[in-house]
């Protein structure tokens, strides 16, 4: 693998913690959605939003309503390998 391959999945690996972390605030806190951008690190919200959107696939609004509605009793849960899950 060279640097650049390198720095791609690193890259992207980054981004997935970041969007595992923000799917967890969404569902587990009332945080506003503008706040938990700032607290990943997002420099703004547009950039989150968008980002947000193509990699899920829906808003975080959406997101967060979406599992509000679809099973009042969802679980979060830390995996072996430390990351936050729902289910």
């Amino acid at each position: 693998m060279n640097s650049i391959q390198f720095h791609k999945v690193l890259k992207s690996y980054i981004l997935n913690v970041r969007f595992l972390e923000a799917k967890r605030l969404l569902v587990t806190t009332n945080l506003p959605i503008m706040r938990i951008s700032e607290m990943l690190g997002f420099k703004t919200y547009s950039s989150f939003f968008k980002l947000f959107k193509t990699n899920i696939k829906c808003t975080p609004k959406e997101y967060r309503e979406l599992i509000k509605h679809t099973d009042e009793n969802f679980a979060v849960f830390k995996s072996e390998n430390g990351i936050y899950q729902i289910e």
